[in-house]
């Protein structure tokens, strides 16, 4: 439904589960940031050096 696009969603309309982002960088802080309007949980997954 387009009058709803960029509207997050109530706690109890989330997505049930866990969005997991690879990568600590702006573009998926940013990414995790919108996934968090729309999931349970967010996991940001940095890979080790």
């Amino acid at each position: 439904d387009l009058s709803k696009l960029g509207m997050p969603r109530n706690k109890s309309q989330r997505i049930r589960g866990t969005a997991v982002i690879c990568g600590r960088s702006i573009p998926g802080l940013l990414t995790a940031r919108i996934c968090s309007d729309h999931f349970e949980n967010v996991v940001i997954v940095e890979p080790e050096d």
